[in-house]
């Protein structure tokens, strides 16, 4: 699972209160790869297909940094291989965007806002 940061979500420009709740289902399963995997087995695969139908994320580094390419943004890697009963964490610099997202124009995003998509995000990857 690819978590973003909180300063990844206060950059982000995708308008969040915007979503449907098909779109924020979108958004999470596409920061989401079947499997447990290291950064450098993502590094050796260099793509793997996401949890979104049809969609894979790009894997390259960088100066001995990971870096994730999705279309035509990237993101680095910030923390890697955070393993939990669930699976591994990378934590991203940005939020990984899919086409057909609303955008806003400002750059911030409240943090209740935040917390409720990360307790969605947490609770769509427990067991059972």
């Amino acid at each position: 699972m690819f978590a973003p940061t909180n300063d990844a979500f206060d950059r982000s420009t995708i308008d969040f209160n915007a979503l449907t709740v098909n779109q924020t289902k979108d958004l999470l399963n596409y920061h989401i790869i079947s499997g447990n995997h290291l950064s450098y087995e993502l590094f050796k695969a260099r793509q793997k297909e996401t949890l979104l139908e049809g969609m894979s994320l790009e894997f390259y580094a960088r100066y001995y940094k990971l870096y994730i390419k999705y279309g035509p943004y990237q993101s680095r890697v910030k923390s890697k291989n955070i393993l939990t009963s669930t699976g591994v964490i990378h934590v991203v610099d940005a939020v990984l965007r899919i086409p057909g997202l609303p955008s806003m124009r400002c750059l911030s995003m409240n943090s209740y806002r935040r917390d409720i998509l990360f307790l969605i995000w947490v609770h769509n990857l427990a067991p059972g």
